[in-house]
């Protein structure tokens, strides 16, 4: 007996196509319009097909891999074969060399923030520590001041009425 309502339009053969969607960096939505679905369709397939969540899970495991190994790359810097064609004597001539890309200094601190965040944060726990501990000192220089400034403005008073 089949269930009530609209029939699924699930296929199995979509979890293979699914997995390789993701390994090219496919989202939910990604998916739903090549499938023709809607969204929460995609949701509801990888909560009911536990198949197609584990090709959807995979194929995203795979983009996550080439995304950390391109943003590695970037870090550490790499080398790449290159050529260079002159002119020697009249006569155009190849020469193969190797040229070395620099790490993008982008990429380091991006790499370090999320690896190191204790030490390679925007500001570090020190330098917050510093500036609670200087904002403190300046609100007790000010309460200070005030304090300075009431007794002051009471000596002068008791000065004026003694004077006149």
């Amino acid at each position: 007996m089949s269930s009530p309502g609209r029939p699924t339009l699930y296929k199995p053969e979509h979890a293979s196509r699914a997995r390789e969607l993701c390994a090219r960096g496919a989202t939910n939505p990604d998916l739903a319009g090549r499938f023709g679905v809607a969204r929460s369709t995609i949701d509801l397939w990888i909560a009911s097909h536990p198949e197609f969540a584990e090709a959807v899970q995979q194929g995203r495991d795979v983009a996550d891999a080439i995304a950390v190994e391109s943003l590695f790359t970037r870090v550490t810097g790499y080398n790449r074969p290159a050529e260079k064609v002159f002119l020697y004597r009249g006569e155009p001539r190849t020469v193969t060399y190797t040229a070395h890309v620099p790490p993008e200094t982008r990429a380091c601190m991006y790499w370090l923030r999320n690896r190191r965040p204790e030490d390679w944060r925007e500001i570090s726990e020190r330098a917050l520590a510093e500036q609670a501990q200087q904002a403190a000192a300046d609100a007790a220089l000010r309460l200070e001041m005030d304090q300075a400034e009431e007794r002051l403005r009471r000596f002068r008073e008791r000065d004026a009425a003694s004077n006149a």
